[in-house]
């Protein structure tokens, strides 16, 4: 399977940085809290508008986005989705 997305704007500062740290890699916790600072209008326009473009691209097709982005990035290895060549 090979996915390509195009059209996305670059992010300035990669939120994702934040989800092993102060989540414990918790993606569930980490959406809900970026999403509430979107809501909030905490966040800064050049982030926000990334933000909302990667979630509206993670959402597609019934969320599969979020699901293959919570299996990579799963802490125990053994929930993590198996290389295969």
């Amino acid at each position: 399977m090979r996915i390509v997305v195009t059209n996305l704007p670059p992010c300035p500062s990669p939120p994702l940085r934040s989800l092993p740290q102060e989540l414990k890699w918790d993606l569930a916790a980490w959406r809900a809290e970026e999403e509430a600072k979107l809501a909030g209008g905490q966040a800064k326009a050049a982030v926000a508008e990334s933000l909302e473009a990667g979630f509206e691209a993670l959402a597609a097709d019934g969320g599969a986005g979020w699901d293959l982005l919570g299996r990579l990035l799963a802490y125990k290895p053994t929930d993590r989705w198996e290389r295969v060549y």
